[in-house]
């Protein structure tokens, strides 16, 4: 087995802080979602949506993204996808 670069450990510690990141609640007791970003059924609305991609376009992780908007890592992984179709 080949052993990992620096640089390589270093972007695995980075993709597992951000894994936890999602596990684990929130800090300030606030668990509560941005309600002007989802509709009654749990989908996300237009500003929702809007929202997720502004934070694609800084460069956020998807990762990073599921814990700030407390969504799926699969939903936003598909929003990404979406965006990326639109912005290629």
């Amino acid at each position: 087995m080949k052993a990992l670069t620096p640089a390589q450990i270093e972007k695995v510690v980075e993709h597992l802080q951000a894994a936890l990141a999602i596990l684990q609640p929130e800090e300030n007791g606030q668990d509560e979602r941005n309600p002007h970003w989802f509709r009654d059924t749990g989908h996300l609305t237009d500003a929702g949506i809007a929202h997720l991609f502004s934070l694609f376009e800084r460069g956020v992780s998807i990762y990073a993204a599921a814990k700030e908007m407390k969504i799926s890592y699969r939903a936003t992984a598909l929003r990404h996808a979406d965006w990326k179709k639109k912005n290629a």
